[in-house]
């Protein structure tokens, strides 16, 4: 689900909030520095992302983080996948007005990352910016194409089957809210971890 965060109405902010403490959900948010791009953020329900991690399986890392996993990489492929829906789907208004068939676009590059290990990327390069973390993908110099570091075929695969997945089984990604008692308890229970965690960093 993609929103925008100044046309939410208050309360489902608020809720988006608790249902984030109580770790239902997963919340990214473009850096309010980043001009670039539409400042969206992106509401994931915790299993999908969980998910994500797991298929990752820390196979880039020699060193994984044990405790809480290293979340950096899937928050950067959901930032990204974040940006191709925004962008495929002219989810913002705005977007309808350059007139350009972005969906084509980026399935095009997709497929062509995932068949080619490289793809032109003119008009889109933003879109595909996150992934350029742990240099998953080099984008050229002039920004007109990427190539895939070969040791990230497998994060390239998934992405592109998380991308479709997103486009054509939109339910997918819907989010069931759960009752305000079970989100409360949810809180409560993640508020709990965190001080025992906490306390344990501290005099463990």
């Amino acid at each position: 689900m993609v929103s925008k965060p100044n046309l939410l109405p208050k309360s489902l902010i608020k809720m988006a909030q608790k249902l984030e403490r109580g770790n239902l959900i997963l919340k990214i948010s473009e850096s309010e520095l980043n001009y670039d791009v539409l400042q969206y953020s992106y509401i994931i329900p915790r299993q999908m992302a969980e998910k994500v991690d797991k298929d990752i399986n820390y196979r880039y890392s020699k060193i994984p983080i044990s405790e809480h996993g290293d979340t950096s990489l899937t928050d950067q492929i959901f930032l990204s996948l974040g940006r191709a829906r925004l962008y495929a789907e002219e989810i913002d208004p705005r977007i309808k007005l350059l007139k350009y068939d972005y969906k084509k676009k980026i399935e095009e590059v997709i497929d062509s990352l995932s068949d080619k290990g490289e793809a032109n990327i003119e008009r889109v390069d933003k879109i595909f910016d996150p992934l350029t973390t742990l240099d998953i993908i080099t984008i050229s110099e002039d920004r007109k194409s990427c190539v895939v570091n070969s040791s990230f075929d497998f994060i390239i695969q998934l992405y592109a089957e998380s991308y479709y997945n997103i486009v054509n089984e939109p339910d997918l990604i819907s989010i069931d809210l759960p009752k305000t008692s079970d989100a409360n308890k949810c809180e409560f229970e993640q508020t709990i971890e965190q001080i025992k965690k906490s306390v344990m960093m501290e005099y463990g």
